[in-house]
């Protein structure tokens, strides 16, 4: 295990992640087809501790491990991992988002641009999606209900649909829109 070596250093498609990049794509389509998810899923990230050296190496204050590499998972309802995607930085070339999306949807935020490519093998098939605040927008819902998938999320302040802005809400109540 020394020299563990599974890529050809001869290739021309050079991103970030071509030494591994074999290693990677077999390790998702395994985990596609081991196993077909229930319902309900999943999408958030995960930070694999790693302390080395690499140009990727993103450092999260809030979680346990502070440095590491990103992984955008999803998962369903019982933990099942069926998709990953290694964020190996917003410069990457094999990374650009703009290929999973469709034309219309391209000015959508890169995190709703992310979701969209998680969830790409799962649109019309009727799944139920939980996301945080940190992958939703209204553009993302409007996409995914466009696709007969449903989502359920947490919103941010700016992120909310005008007749929400409108509303007052007394405190300690809140407000929910629903389409």
């Amino acid at each position: 295990m020394k020299f563990f070596h599974i890529s050809n250093n001869a290739s021309e498609q050079r991103d970030r992640l071509y030494k591994i990049r074999p290693l990677v794509e077999h390790f998702t389509r395994a985990f596609s087809k081991a196993f077909t998810p229930y319902q309900n899923i999943c999408i958030d990230e995960l930070l694999l501790l790693f302390k080395g050296r690499i140009i990727f190496r993103q450092y999260i204050p809030l979680k346990r491990a502070r440095f590491g590499i990103k992984l955008f998972c999803l998962t369903d309802k019982n933990g099942y991992l069926h998709y990953f995607r290694v964020y190996s930085g917003k410069d990457d070339p094999i990374s650009n988002l703009n290929n999973d999306v469709p034309p219309k949807y391209t000015d959508m935020s890169v995190t709703s641009k992310t979701t969209v490519a998680l969830m790409k093998s799962f649109l019309n098939k009727g799944y139920h999606l939980y996301v945080d605040n940190w992958y939703s927008s209204v553009p993302l819902l409007e996409y995914l209900h466009s696709q007969e998938v449903m989502c359920t999320s947490t919103a941010e302040a700016n992120r909310v649909p005008k007749q929400l802005k409108n509303t007052r809400v007394p405190k300690g109540e809140t407000a929910a829109f629903s389409k």
